[in-house]
């Protein structure tokens, strides 16, 4: 079976055009913002920092709770 080739510059023209439709991803930020985001005068972003100073980063971050159930009907514990 014969190999197909092309021009050079034909061959990368779609490369280049992808690179150029996906350079604004590279600003992107995913996720939720937090109260850092606001403006410095609010009392709210100022709570923020006072309670991330005093007890370091991550405590307003997100909680993980996470629980060890016993063996046996665990539908029974689930079912409220």
């Amino acid at each position: 079976m014969p190999r197909q080739t092309c021009p050079p510059a034909t061959c990368r023209w779609p490369l280049v055009e992808r690179l150029l439709l996906a350079a604004p991803l590279l600003r992107v930020h995913f996720g939720i913002p937090d109260d850092f985001s606001l403006p410095t005068g609010l009392s709210q972003r100022e709570a923020f920092v006072l309670i991330d100073e005093g007890f370091g980063p991550g405590t307003n971050g997100p909680l993980l709770v996470v629980a060890s159930l016993p063996k046996g009907k665990p539908q029974a514990f689930t079912d409220a």
